[in-house]
């Protein structure tokens, strides 16, 4: 049971906080371990980068928690489009306001 608890918290320490889609630690990992070596096999990804604009003003204007709001309702309309589409995913937030 202690080791299932303590990898449990490994796993928590790959996530982020707010939207829990991995974070940049893991991606990092992440590309050493899995990307690099299967793109030095051939193999291609589409990677997309999103910034979320003017988020700070968003912040400022109608508070943090709106904020984190917005940013959980991107990371969910993404993940359902690219369920919709049947598109095999991982996202990565890898700073305050990119995925």
């Amino acid at each position: 049971q202690k080791i299932f608890d303590l990898e449990q918290e490994v796993q928590k320490l790959k996530k982020d906080k707010l939207t829990g889609v991995w974070n940049r630690h893991y991606l990092n990992e992440m590309l050493d371990k899995k990307y690099y070596p299967q793109i030095d096999k051939g193999w291609v990804y589409n990677v997309h980068m999103i910034d979320v604009n003017n988020l700070h003003k968003y912040n400022r204007e109608k508070g943090y928690l709106e904020g984190d709001k917005l940013l959980k309702k991107v990371i969910n309309d993404i993940k359902d489009e690219m369920k919709n589409q049947n598109i095999n995913r991982e996202i990565y937030r890898t700073g305050e306001m990119n995925f």
